[in-house]
């Protein structure tokens, strides 16, 4: 879901600042879209993935063999009890795969039209005129 949304956001919201200092590239420099994957610099990606694998290896970790795999034991949706919540956990998986559909549906409809969700919107790609701005 934090990926539909990362797709989504760009279009209405930028940080103001300096996403590199080096390289002197602003936030407001980077397009919306996949087309931002391009406009990090290499080292950026390495940060991300070095600060990424940080937090798998140090934080976020299964405590012990008999515990639930996600299970970092910080409870689920405030809960402990695990049996409880199995519902909520399926929930999870579900709309977990549905983000996931949506995301390569964002991607692939860029990709075709080179226009990001909220421009395919603007241009009437989506739902013709109706939401055409």
């Amino acid at each position: 879901m934090a990926a539909s949304i990362g797709l989504i956001v760009p279009d209405f919201f930028k940080f103001g600042g300096n996403l590199s200092w080096s390289a002197e590239i602003k936030f407001s420099d980077v397009p919306a879209g996949i087309g931002a994957i391009g406009a990090v610099p290499l080292l950026g990606w390495a940060q991300i993935l070095l600060f990424v694998g940080v937090l798998e290896r140090f934080v976020f970790f299964q405590r012990g063999r008999g515990e639930m795999p996600g299970d970092y034991g910080t409870g689920y949706f405030g809960k402990i009890d695990k049996s409880a919540n199995e519902r909520q956990l399926l929930l999870e998986l579900d709309c977990g795969r549905l983000a996931m559909i949506a995301v390569v549906g964002q991607v692939a409809g860029e990709l075709m039209t080179g226009y990001t969700v909220i421009g395919q919107w603007r241009e009437g790609l989506i739902f013709g005129d109706f939401l055409a701005a």
